[in-house]
Formats: structure tokens, sequence, C-alpha cells
């Protein structure tokens, strides 16, 4: 997920509400009990939401190696903040997060007073707690307070091996020409690397490696979009990239590389129709991507306490649950939109330790 501080792109904001939207339609198809419930209702549709919603995790890896590439090819004789971006982006991450992980905490404690369920998760430590802070808790083993957090460790876990690689070439080769080329390969090889051998071992998806092919490969569409200058340039681009995942494809299928590569191709396409750079024009939309951070965050709380209250209100009528997953999904945007006012927005205007806001 990225922050709303995101460059301000339409068809980035779009892509970012359809995401969201998926995501917390496969939590609220996946987490019980009111899916559960309502299940006979449209078995098809619950299972579809399961297993292929969650995929929309991939588009929100392309879109943040996409918009975080611009900190990756420095050619300027100025410094190189490695320690400033860094803060920036951690502090941007853990404002929200935090307060997140309290009503998480909170939402669970609601929801064990009303039922007791497996998606609920168990009174937390102090300790724990601060694993989550620190954005390890995958990495130590550590039981997840909230559903979904796992994608900001590894969100940050990806900004900063990518980032380092940058600084590593800008502090070592001065030249701008052989430094740029040196940083693309690197970071070209840490994506094939990931596609290649990392993802295809589950040993590693609490760890970076795994996902980096998908943030590569936003960072490669960023790269295209912004310096080819020719449709031959883009052509060429656009054919290396496909010839890549098609044998990643070959040596393991994976769907989740078909939704990158659309994600990928989709904006490689749309960016060099200049007629469509501004679209779409839809307020509602590019509103819900701006704000899909804070809803992303509070969305499993928000769900935990309803589906608390529908089973201990309606445990056993489809028809009353399934109006609860209605009522779930439309309360999660509302407290969305306030998180972002009140919390997200709030914070990202204060200084706090590193400067304002962090892309």
């Amino acid at each position: 997920m990225i922050p709303s501080d995101a460059a301000r792109l339409p068809i980035i904001d779009a892509f970012k509400a359809i995401a969201c939207l998926l995501i917390v339609l496969h939590h609220l198809a996946f987490y019980g009990p009111m899916s559960d419930v309502a299940y006979p209702l449209a078995p098809d549709v619950f299972i579809g939401l399961a297993r292929y919603a969650r995929m929309a995790v991939q588009v929100f890896f392309v879109i943040a190696g996409f918009l975080a590439a611009k900190h990756f090819f420095i050619n300027s004789t100025e410094a190189f903040s490695f320690w400033k971006a860094v803060g920036r982006r951690y502090v941007r991450l853990i404002g929200p997060y935090s307060a997140a992980l309290v009503a998480a905490i909170v939402a669970a404690a609601i929801a064990r007073f009303f039922m007791d369920h497996d998606s609920i998760p168990a009174p937390p430590t102090l300790s724990q707690f601060f694993v989550h802070l620190l954005l390890l808790q995958s990495i130590l083993d550590v039981d997840a307070l909230s559903a979904g957090v796992w994608y900001i460790a590894i969100d940050f876990q990806l900004f900063i091996s990518t980032l380092f690689i940058s600084f590593l070439c800008w502090k070592l080769i001065k030249k701008p020409f052989p430094r740029l080329i040196t940083n693309y390969a690197l970071l070209i090889g840490l994506g094939i690397a990931s596609l290649f051998y990392f993802n295809l071992d589950e040993q590693w998806d609490c760890y970076f490696l795994y996902f980096a092919g998908y943030y590569v490969i936003g960072i490669f569409t960023y790269q295209l979009v912004s310096t080819a200058k020719t449709l031959s340039q883009t052509l060429a681009g656009i054919s290396g990239l496909i010839f890549i995942i098609v044998i990643a494809l070959e040596i393991s299928f994976r769907e989740r590389l078909f939704v990158a590569l659309g994600t990928s191709l989709f904006f490689i396409i749309f960016f060099h129709i200049n007629k469509l750079r501004s679209y779409p024009h839809n307020p509602s939309l590019l509103y819900l991507g701006r704000i899909s951070y804070s809803v992303f965050l509070i969305h499993f709380p928000v769900c935990l306490v309803i589906n608390a209250l529908f089973y201990h209100w309606a445990p056993d009528d489809p028809w009353l649950n399934l109006l609860g997953l209605f009522i779930a999904f439309g309360c999660s945007l509302i407290c969305g939109a306030l998180f972002f006012r009140y919390v997200e927005k709030n914070l990202a205007q204060r200084k706090l330790f590193f400067g304002r806001g962090a892309n």
C-alpha cells in the first residue's frame, strides 16, 4: 500500500482504489464468521474473492516500485540522502500504521467479548507490539495483530534494499551515465533473481527477495515511461519484459505474475498516449485511491467488530450476515475516510523528525 502523499497521478489513484476495494472484499470473504454463514447464498463469489481478489496486492507492489523509482536514479552532484529518505519513508508509514495497530487491538478485545473465532488475534504482548512497530513481525515469526500488516513490512524492506543499491552506485561510480547503467542493471538483476529463484520458494515470503520481482517490474515501468523517446524503444522494452516473464512462467506458472505484467503493460501504454494522461476524471474513484492506505489499515478492525456483532445477534441467518458484509464494506470505506482525515493526513502535515512527507 502506498501512502497518500505519493505523486498525484489520476490513473495510479484509480488503480489503487480498485485494488484497495478488492483487498477489503478478499478479507471479508476470507475471514469469518459472516462469510461462513452467508457462503451458501453465493459460494462461487466467496470462493472467487477469497482466492483471486488477494492478487490485487501485486498491483500495489508494481505501483510502489513505480512511485519509488524516482529515488533510485540520481544523476545530480547533490548528496544522496539515503538515511533521510529511509527515515521519511518509515515515519510516513509508521504513524498511521501504529494508530491502526491500536485500533486492531481494541477491536479484537471487543470481538472477543461477543464471539470466539480463529479470525480474532490473541491479546498482544508489549514485545509483540514493539516488533510490529519495527516491521519485523514476519521475520521474527510473531503473530500478526491485524490483516495485511505483512505488506507494509515488505514494502519497507523493498524500499530500503533498492534504495541502498542506488546509494552504493552513487557512492562508488562518479560518472553519471555508467552509474545509471550499473544502477539499472543491478535492480533488474535483483528482479530476475527474485522471479527465477526466491519467488519459487515460499520460505522466503517473509523477506523482500520473494516479492522484489513485482517491485522491480514497477521500477522498470517507470524508467520505460520516463525515458523511452520513440515507439521502437517502447516496444523493445515491452518485448524484453514479456520475454523475461514468459520464461519465468515456463519455470513455474504463477497467476500473480500475469497481474503484475498486465498492470505494467497498461501503465506503459497509457502514459505513452498523451491524451490519456489526465484520465480518469471520476472524483470518487480518485479520492478512494488517495485514501487507500487508510482504508487498508483500518478496514480489518472495522470488519472484525461488525463480524462479532452479527455473530452475536444473528449467528445462523445467512441473509442477515450477507447484509452484515455489505455494512462492513461500507463502514470500512467511511472509517478509512475518517482515518485519512484525522490521522494520516494530519500526521503527513507535521514535519516530525525527517521533514514533511515521504514517498
